[in-house]
């Protein structure tokens, strides 16, 4: 399950079986796209309202595998939704991403998720019981 694909470009690299693959999107005008492309090749698309993009209409237990480059995630979800020894795999921008270049641009920027940090998503996923495998934070860069 690719989560907030987008127009699927990410997920054709996968080369993942399409039978065996299934995506959810929130922005209309990619789930037109999807309908008219990976749809037609047998990937199973999951059109969401956007208020509820971090939604997995699957059964528990279900998915070997789910990847999210940056849409919302509720972690109790997934690990729902993952199969024991399922793999969750997620490149987030949170919070503190270009803090430093958007204060100084405006001096009285706030974030607008500000605990949406790396350090609170690794605390929540271990809380519920994941292994992380790896966790960096990239937001310093530049």
């Amino acid at each position: 399950m690719d989560m907030g694909t987008g127009d699927g470009e990410l997920l054709k690299t996968f080369h993942h079986p399409s039978n065996k693959t299934q995506v959810t999107e929130a922005w209309q005008p990619n789930i037109n796209l999807l309908k008219h492309t990976i749809a037609k090749q047998g990937i199973k698309v999951h059109a969401l309202p956007a208020k509820h993009e971090d939604a997995l209409p699957v059964k528990n237990g279900s998915l070997n595998m789910i990847t999210n480059s940056h849409a919302a995630f509720n972690p109790k979800l997934i690990k729902d939704k993952l199969k024991t020894g399922g793999y969750f795999i997620s490149q987030q921008v949170g919070a503190l991403n270009n803090y430093s270049l958007s204060r100084f641009f405006d001096s009285d920027y706030v974030p607008a998720y500000p605990d949406n940090t790396l350090l609170k998503t690794v605390a929540d996923l271990q809380n519920l019981g994941f292994e992380i495998l790896l966790a960096k934070n990239l937001s310093n860069i530049f």
